[in-house]
Parts: structure tokens; sequence; C-alpha cells
């Protein structure tokens, strides 16, 4: 049985939740609610759970602050948001889940059943810690890493070491520098949400790639990408004029 806490200034919210977590997800032990930050935070010490779905947009202490005062424990966190697109985008590149209000029922169980695929496996970095210094990242600009998830877990990846990506179906196929393919349960235009500030560029339906990693570009049999390793991609012909005027803006002063 797996623990859990749910923190959200909204009564009704937190009791909704709680009714759809017996319903659809009988694993899951609520054994709090608290409607502030401050109340959750007495309960999370008290309790120990091992997951908190936590409201992002709270009076006093926001969700995402409130992560920076969190105890060294092994914490699973599920935000719960209603608008809030800046904490949205932090959530995605730290790989964790995010429900949007009103809960879905089937995103809420593929949520949760992410946990507990995770739980299972041993993991050196605490999941909140990354977030905490993601969320840092994403103020200074700074982001270097993400986690990409598989179906047999979890791998922390430097963005500048990814070369491309392809599609596979609802998944994707990552590929590295140091010749690794990583497959990620992610789509392909996920990936291109969560990489789009990094200079990758979704040339092709099927393709997304480094801008840093291409070596040149060629006109020839439709159009087509040469990356640093050989590796040749298709541009298409409806992505060749964008494909251009971005990479004037990086490299032309």
């Amino acid at each position: 049985m797996i623990t859990a806490i749910i923190i959200d200034d909204e009564k009704s919210a937190s009791d909704v939740l709680q009714m759809e977590l017996e319903i659809n997800c009988p694993d899951v032990n609520v054994v709090a609610i608290a409607n502030d930050a401050k109340a959750g935070l007495l309960e999370i010490k008290k309790h120990k759970p091992d997951i908190v779905f936590l409201d992002i947009d709270m009076p006093w202490m926001t969700g995402l602050e409130m992560i920076e005062l969190l105890p060294d424990e092994n914490l699973d966190i599920i935000f719960v948001t209603a608008h809030d697109e800046y904490a949205i985008q932090a959530i995605k590149t730290s790989a964790l889940d995010f429900l949007t209000k009103p809960v879905d029922a089937v995103e809420l169980k593929k949520a949760v059943q992410k946990i507990i695929n995770k739980r299972e496996i041993a993991c050196k970095v605490t999941q909140y810690q990354f977030l905490v210094e993601q969320v840092k990242a994403f103020q200074e600009n700074k982001v270097k890493q993400i986690i990409l998830p598989s179906q047999n877990g979890i791998s922390f990846v430097e963005i500048r070491d990814i070369i491309y990506c392809k599609a596979e179906d609802t998944y994707s196929f990552v590929y590295l520098e140091n010749g690794k393919r990583l497959f990620v349960s992610k789509s392909l235009k996920g990936l291109s949400e969560l990489l789009a500030k990094h200079n990758f560029y979704r040339c092709h339906k099927s393709y997304l790639v480094n801008l840093e990693k291409i070596s040149t570009y060629s006109k020839t049999d439709g159009g087509f990408l040469s990356l640093k390793d050989g590796i040749q991609i298709p541009l298409s012909r409806s992505k060749k004029q964008a494909f251009i005027d971005i990479m004037k803006n990086l490299y032309i002063a």
C-alpha cells in the first residue's frame, strides 16, 4: 500500500481527488489532507508519505516554493494545477507528473502507476531534489539535464549529449553522442515541447534534431541535414524556410 497526502487550499478539489483515488487507485491510501502549505509540511513530517499530491497555486506559499522546504525523504510529488504554464514546463522537464483540474481518472492512474514503476528501481537522485534544481535552473535559464522516462525506469541525460530524436509510434528513440540509443515513453511532440528552448528543431514529422550537431544542409534529394556523426536527417519541404531563418538567427551576427 502506498501512502499519500493531498495538499490543496480548495477543499472541494481535495475531496474530489481523494474520491478519485479511492475509486481508481486502490493501492493508494490517503493518510492526510491539508489545506495550505504550512499544514502540509506538518503532515508530511508526521506521516512520511510516499506521494504528495500538491496544488501549485496556494496562498502564503506556492507548491513550487514549498518543495524547497521538504525533508530529505524518499518522496514523490504529483502536482495539481489549473493554469500555471511556467510550472507545467518546469515539471515536464524534470519528468514529474502533473494533473490538471478537474482531475481526469485515466491521467491519475497513469501518474500513480509511473511512481509505482519508478519505486521498483533504485535511483541515486530523489525526484523532488531534481525538481528543486530544475526550478532554480529555469529561473536562471541554465537547464542542462533532463530525465527521460522509459518502460524500465528513468535516465538522467545531459541535453548537450542528445544528437537527435526519432518518433516510434507514441514513443521515441533518443540518440546520444556516446552511441547509445534510448527508447523513451514520450512522444516526439512531447520531446519537441521539452527541448524547444534548447536549440532543438522539429525538422520532419519523425525527427527532432539538435541544431548544434548539424554540420551541413543539402538541398539535394528533397533536402536533408548531415549531423556531425555522419547521420543524415530528412528536412521537410514545409520546414525549410523556418530552418534557414532559425540558423541565421543562431549563427549569423
